[in-house]
């Protein structure tokens, strides 16, 4: 995966230093012209959504993948312990989770971590991090669910990590070509009250 998205990210970084003209010299320029900067805007949006929820969540299930496999060893033998058990308590502790809920979980943390950051509220993402976490391991408590705790822990701060660099970028690059309001020039009698005694 990640050779092939790095192949990618060449092809256009090559392909970018040969024609670095190539949007000005094309036909967007002409029939777009009042709408290009909206356009360009748009454009690196959806790259920054892209990017951040569902690149994101692929790129952290893949450097995640070592650690939860040892987190699912120990929880394969934590529920075979419960042989034993009555089967209500065994029915109380081999509840799964919702199927893809941990995907969807993290697509969602991501995307409010975007909007936060494109709002300009990002004091707003440590609450995100902190109810997450109240959530998440409020009912991790024994000592034997350590691993599982530190997957969780690791998964979460390389989620958000991922959200605010690429939110970060996003904005920028929104900030950069998104149109700019023409400056209105102060009235005449603005001016003159401004200006300084002869």
């Amino acid at each position: 995966f990640m050779i092939d998205q790095m192949a990618h990210l060449i092809v256009i970084a090559v392909l970018a230093g040969f024609f670095p003209q190539a949007s000005a010299n094309g036909w967007w320029p002409e029939s777009l012209s009042h709408l290009l900067p909206w356009l360009y805007t748009a454009m690196c949006l959806l790259s920054g959504v892209i990017l951040i929820v569902p690149v994101g969540g692929i790129v952290i299930g893949k450097l995640t993948e070592p650690i939860r496999a040892e987190a699912e060893k120990i929880a394969i033998l934590s529920t075979d312990n419960l042989a034993d058990a009555p089967s209500a308590a065994r029915g109380q502790h081999l509840i799964a989770g919702l199927r893809n809920g941990g995907r969807y979980i993290g697509w969602l943390e991501r995307t409010l971590v975007l909007l936060l950051m494109l709002i300009g509220q990002p004091s707003g993402i440590g609450f995100l991090i902190t109810a997450k976490s109240l959530l998440r391991l409020g009912e991790i408590r024994e000592s034997k669910d350590r691993k599982l705790a530190e997957y969780i822990i690791i998964g979460t701060f390389l989620s958000f990590g991922w959200s605010l660099v690429w939110s970060v970028s996003t904005q920028n690059a929104i900030d950069y070509w998104r149109p700019r309001q023409p400056a209105t020039q102060a009235p005449l009698r603005v001016l003159l009250e401004q200006a300084p005694p002869a």
